[in-house]
């Protein structure tokens, strides 16, 4: 081999070297936060709608998803639906999964911040591997009552 075509192999070897290292670290880079600004819910009014923004989880759908996490402070405990919606072909909103929401007004520890707070913190967490524009419809309530959700956010996890 001459001199040239060895420093060309060196050149593809450092260059497959550094696409191997930022893929490494891609897989194990945390996703960024959605921060939501706190809202009210009149739930006798229906249904409200939390725009999630774009978020793109993992490629293994095993272990990747969206979650999202609020606090729910209400005069008294309910329950009420919270369903992922993926926006798809022209604008078309479709439901990926439901999970359960919590609102009441007891002294909890929040898990997620590591003090107490007044209210029902949740997490809801939906397993996909698709990116997109996401959002969550908030529906059927057990107790229908006016609702302080605080601390929402919502991100991509997965590798």
């Amino acid at each position: 081999m001459t001199k040239s075509k060895k420093s060309g192999a060196k050149r593809i070897l450092a260059a497959m070297l550094v696409a191997v290292m930022l893929c490494a670290t891609m897989a194990t880079t945390a996703f960024a936060v959605t921060n939501i600004r706190n809202f009210t819910w009149h739930q006798s009014l229906g249904k409200t709608t939390v725009d999630l923004g774009e978020l793109k989880p993992g490629s293994n759908s095993n272990t990747s998803g969206i979650k999202f996490y609020a606090i729910g402070s209400s005069p008294a405990y309910g329950e009420f639906d919270v369903m992922l919606q993926r926006q798809g072909f022209m604008g078309i909103w479709f439901n990926v999964y439901a999970r359960k929401g919590y609102q009441g007004s007891e002294r909890k520890y929040d898990t997620e911040t590591g003090t107490y707070v007044y209210g029902e913190p949740f997490l809801c967490v939906w397993p996909t591997n698709e990116s997109g524009n996401y959002r969550v419809i908030l529906e059927n309530p057990t107790n229908p009552q006016e609702t302080v959700f605080t601390g929402v956010k919502a991100w991509a996890y997965g590798s």
